[in-house]
């Protein structure tokens, strides 16, 4: 995946959580591991816990930054994944829809 000009928002060994240029919602990130997996399937336990783990990092500063009314994860498989390799969705649901602001603003908030 491609993240140059994407702003990070958290980065360990193992995951990289950054915001989408083309959010649907403020606040949109993705999540995907540093190593190269196609999916879900081929993911170890550790790391299964660790995005666990930083799942529950992200959710938190979501809601305590942005205050949505939801939040969704998602991932894709198969001809329906766009990056070819393992994500996270984590999209901010917001009631009623906020119109989109600029990128630099949520990524201030986030940060």
């Amino acid at each position: 995946m491609n993240v140059i000009n994407d702003k990070i928002i958290l980065q360990d060994d193992i995951v990289l959580v950054y915001m989408k240029k083309d959010a649907l919602t403020n606040g949109e990130l993705l999540l995907t591991t540093k190593k190269h997996f196609d999916n879900f399937d081929e993911l170890d336990a550790n790391t299964i816990l660790h995005i666990s783990n930083i799942l529950r990092i992200i959710k938190n500063l979501i809601v305590d930054k942005l205050n949505p009314s939801g939040i969704q994860v998602f991932s894709e498989y198969g001809i329906n994944n766009p990056y070819n390799a393992f994500y996270i969705d984590i999209k901010p649901i917001y009631s009623p829809q906020q119109p989109l602001v600029d990128i630099d603003i949520i990524y201030d908030k986030l940060k």
